[in-house]
């Protein structure tokens, strides 16, 4: 098992700053031949000592777990923590694998399993009773960077001053910002950054994507929901950043352009039992109940 706390640099796997020894894996009769990257954050004490007790609970039923820059080759990857990680997980999948995240205590929007309940259900899991939500992701091009996000990738100010953002969708122009950034959100991402600057909440079942200006100057600011064959362009008269889930940050130079669509892969996402979307929009945000009169 692999596990990190902060991106490598360059986003190279082999500078990982924390390594758990694999040890010798048990060979018994209930033997899986299941290939299981797991990934969790060192310097948490309690998310340290789950992954550690994960792992040794998949050691003792015949589970190979992968290092971290084997994670290519896993038939699944077990994250576990946040949110936060998950996100920071999906950047060095380099194929549609099934991610299952363990919920360990931090805020979790994608997941509510707990580590007792993996266990309980593990055998389920092995026999693949469970169920695949394959996210729509967006990549996006500046230069010769390509990029992936799960959750949205934000054109922002490198500076207190606002910028200027001209945006074209499908070679057409379209609108032109002054602004405090740009958000182009997923429906994963839409209860994320996106809805504390306004946007609306989007059923992650649908391909679409959002664009939602941070702080426009304009007495009227809307955000559009896009198809997911829509291809957007956004050409900044400032120097900004394009942020990649929150994750990284790329300097962006005045006049060059970010264009922005649909990734050719989605994120799998493993769930079991109810996580009926609406209910998790409700206990979650604190959707506010209306009486009739």
């Amino acid at each position: 098992m692999m596990v990190w706390s902060r991106p490598p640099p360059e986003q190279d796997l082999r500078h990982l700053c924390f390594r758990l020894k694999a040890g010798k894996m048990k060979r018994n009769k209930s033997r899986t031949d299941l290939k299981v990257c797991v990934v969790a954050n060192p310097q948490k004490v309690k998310i340290k000592r789950i992954a550690e007790d994960i792992c040794t609970f998949l050691r003792n039923r015949g589970t190979e777990i992968l290092d971290l820059d084997k994670i290519n080759r896993a038939e699944m990857v077990i994250v576990i923590g946040g949110d936060g990680m998950l996100l920071y997980t999906a950047r060095f999948l380099r194929r549609a694998i099934p991610v299952l995240l363990i919920s360990a205590g931090s805020f979790s929007f994608l997941s509510r399993l707990t580590p007792a309940e993996f266990r309980k259900n593990f055998n389920e899991i092995l026999n693949g009773k469970y169920r695949i939500e394959n996210r729509f992701m967006l990549s996006a091009y500046t230069g010769k960077q390509k990029f992936t996000a799960l959750n949205e990738f934000v054109i922002e100010r490198r500076t207190h001053r606002a910028v200027v953002l001209k945006v074209r969708i499908n070679d057409r122009n379209f609108a032109t910002y002054l602004c405090d950034g740009l958000i182009l959100s997923t429906p994963t991402g839409s209860t994320a950054y996106s809805l504390a600057a306004g946007g609306p909440v989007v059923n992650p079942q649908l391909c679409a994507f959002i664009l939602n200006p941070v702080s426009p100057h304009t007495l009227v600011n809307r955000a559009f929901v896009l198809s997911e064959n829509d291809k957007v362009e956004i050409i900044p008269k400032n120097d900004c950043f394009l942020t990649v889930d929150g994750q990284e940050k790329i300097p962006v130079p005045a006049g060059n352009s970010v264009v922005v669509k649909k990734a050719s892969s989605s994120f799998r996402l493993i769930q079991i039992g109810d996580s009926e979307f609406y209910k998790l929009v409700n206990r979650k945000l604190g959707s506010v109940s209306f009486r009739r009169q």
